[in-house]
């Protein structure tokens, strides 16, 4: 397994694994009062299925959500999860516990080798995917014609990928420790060291803010490096906890960007969130509510 073999539908209490050699995927359904139940096992590649990412049912396109796997045989695969819909006109509906479909919205034939890595954009009807080459594809979800082609720099292989709402895709690789930027028109924009902020011994997850302004990276070392977007521009470091759980192998942002939940490799979750932005949107609200300071509605 080259890249991330997992994926959690935001919107539903489901866990997709896979990994194993005959290119199957799991199916949980997580539970607060147990252990996960395995809901459905599917073989979606004739290989190993290496890394894989999954929209919301909210998401931008009308047909989502869908699920994008890469395999080892180079090919990535566009699949449309099966959901419930209470009316004809409910276009998002609800996932099933059961969502895995028995045949491929579209196969893409794109790679050569093994798929490292695939990013979704939620604001963007659109995916990007990587391989040990250090070639990456752009490709429409709803239909899956690939719409540009890009290339590391130095041609190392990729193994983080991210994807914006705006079209603007950022790319990782161990070997150069450097984030490359990328624009919509696949001009390589700006490269900068992924240790801005200090030692941190390389990055190890990756994800865009929702408003596509802010990418957080996940450290080895444990920290979280929050960059500008639009130019990697360093801005802050959140710290790890102590003692250091490891690094972070995933990071999740809530719908407003206020709180960034970290899952660490020692299986430990850290919730950082910015108590200054927190204060201040509690005082609009509050004031939107007609609430003054000493706590008496405003007439």
């Amino acid at each position: 397994v080259t890249g991330r073999p997992w994926s959690r539908q935001a919107s539903s209490s489901l866990l997709l694994r896979a990994g194993d050699a005959d290119g199957c995927v799991w199916v949980y359904l997580l539970k607060a009062s147990g252990p996960p139940i395995c809901t459905q096992r599917r073989r979606l590649h004739q290989q190993c299925v290496t890394c894989m990412a999954s929209s919301r049912p909210e998401g931008a396109s009308p047909r989502g959500p869908f699920l994008v796997t890469g395999g080892s045989d180079g090919s990535v695969r566009i699949w449309r999860l099966l959901c419930s819909h209470k009316t004809v006109f409910d276009v998002a509906g609800k996932v099933l516990r059961c969502p895995l479909p028995s045949a491929p919205q579209a196969v893409l034939h794109c790679h050569e080798g093994d798929v490292t890595c695939i990013a979704l954009s939620e604001g963007l009807d659109a995916g990007v995917s990587a391989d040990r080459a250090g070639s990456c594809r752009v490709f429409t979800l709803s239909t899956g014609r690939m719409t540009r082609c890009l290339t590391h720099p130095t041609h190392a292989p990729v193994h983080l990928l991210a994807l914006s709402r705006e079209g603007d895709v950022v790319m990782y690789s161990s070997q150069d420790a450097l984030l490359h930027l990328f624009d919509i028109n696949a001009q390589l924009v700006k490269s900068v060291s992924g240790d801005e902020g200090g030692a941190t011994r390389g990055i190890s997850s990756m994800i865009v803010s929702s408003d596509g302004l802010l990418l957080f990276t996940g450290t080895v070392s444990g920290c979280v490096d929050v960059f500008r977007l639009c130019t990697l521009t360093f801005l802050a470091r959140l710290a790890a906890p102590s003692p250091p759980p490891g690094r972070v192998e995933s990071i999740a942002l809530s719908p407003c960007n206020n709180f960034v939940a970290c899952g660490f490799s020692n299986g430990d979750l850290c919730m950082h969130t910015n108590e200054v932005r927190m204060a201040a949107h509690l005082k609009k609200t509050l004031q939107e509510l007609g609430i003054g300071q000493d706590g008496m509605g405003a007439l």
